[in-house]
């Protein structure tokens, strides 16, 4: 009998899932293994590091153990962090591909001090499905930006829930070229490269959200006191990768999950209102008092306060949240900012569903724990009780 090198136990026929390169495992094992590596649920084999996933795992009768919700780059639009429009990538048809700049700003100009066209197609144009890569070129004339040609290799998660690789060739009107990597945008880097994700539609309800202190989503921010709205009774902060540094008032560590009590929420002004109980108490207070306003699509906290208390009832100094976009600070101090984590990063409750049927999957904080990884000190200015 096969041998699972995840746990070294015996394969069982009806549990065997078998790799593209050949290799098998407890189904249970590879996919607890994979689910932990959100959002491309990937790795490498075991065995010979072969490219793995839970979309290309196949059971005993070669069936595939779960299935993507999308299976075609067309009909997908990818969008770096200024969204639709702003040098977005759109592949509406086999013959329909093509860069936007509907929304470009406006110190985006062509040699010639002309706009972009709002509508830019790629040339040669092809998608081949057995490696999630698309080929195309664009040529510009009058030049952009000293270009005048770009060649591009995309290469796709399986779900294509991101641009995971491949580069951008660029050829300029001076003979010179070069060239632009793509990455991840859940991996981290120093090295200038593009990111693009698939894009979703705005979260149309607060419940299902997360949000992380600062201007833009990182990966890194979820566990530093990110705010997590799961359902209309499961709303809490989550410290699961806290500093060390933040220490309740007895020297201990707060918990992973500290949830808010006595909560509300006004969909006519997309309004939260909750609080926050600690004994022994955290930086004094033993509750906060929160009032969080939202976007109108829920992308980020655009205003409201948290007003903690000291455990003899007296007021402390109330903080405010602000709007990520504000660049002047108001009288007062410095405001919090909270981003939304993008929906399409999360699981899919189409996803968890498939894999929790399949064996018993982690929770979604367990998945997203990232305690190995380097937390970013308080010194950053992230707030301990934001």
């Amino acid at each position: 009998a096969d041998e699972c090198c995840v746990c070294l136990g015996e394969i069982l026929e009806a549990t065997l899932a078998e790799a593209p390169c050949g290799h098998k495992f407890c189904r249970e094992c590879i996919l607890k293994t994979l689910g932990m590596k959100p959002p491309e649920w990937s790795g490498g084999c075991p065995l010979c590091r072969a490219h793995i996933s839970v979309y290309n795992l196949r059971d005993d009768r070669g069936t595939c153990i779960v299935a993507a919700e999308v299976v075609s780059v067309y009909g997908c639009t990818f969008v770096q962090r200024g969204g639709k429009g702003v040098a977005s990538y759109h592949f509406d048809a086999e013959d329909d591909c093509y860069i936007s700049y509907a929304n470009a700003p406006p110190e985006w100009k062509l040699d010639d001090g002309s706009r972009p066209p709002t509508k830019k197609p790629w040339a040669n144009a092809r998608y081949d499905p057995q490696t999630w890569t698309f080929h195309g070129m664009v040529e510009w004339n009058p030049p952009f930006a000293g270009c005048t040609k770009w060649i591009y290799r995309i290469v796709f998660a399986e779900d294509f829930v991101g641009i995971i690789g491949g580069e951008v060739q660029s050829f300029n009107a001076d003979g010179t070229s070069d060239t632009q990597p793509f990455q991840a945008p859940w991996e981290d880097s120093w090295e200038p490269h593009l990111a693009y994700l698939r894009w979703t539609p705005p979260s149309e309800t607060l419940f299902g959200t997360t949000f992380v202190q600062g201007t833009l989503y990182h990966f890194m921010l979820e566990g530093i006191a990110s705010y997590h709205f799961d359902s209309p009774d499961d709303c809490y902060i989550s410290y699961a990768n806290a500093p060390s540094q933040w220490r309740l008032d007895d020297g201990s560590a707060p918990p992973s999950k500290k949830p808010f009590h006595n909560t509300s929420f006004d969909e006519r002004t997309n309004t939260f209102r909750g609080s926050v109980e600690w004994d022994p108490p955290f930086d004094g207070a033993s509750r906060w008092e929160y009032e969080i306003r939202f976007a109108d699509d829920f992308s980020c906290i655009k205003d409201g306060s948290m007003q903690p208390y000291s455990p003899t009832g007296r007021k402390q100094s109330l903080l405010k949240f602000g709007h990520p976009s504000a660049r002047i600070i108001p009288f007062g101090g410095r405001r919090l900012h909270y981003v939304q984590k993008p929906p399409i990063l999360a699981m899919t409750g189409k996803l968890r569903a498939q894999l929790e049927a399949k064996t018993e999957l982690p929770s979604e904080d367990e998945g997203n724990d990232m305690s190995t990884a380097t937390t970013l000190p308080v010194a950053s200015g992230l707030r301990l009780c934001a």
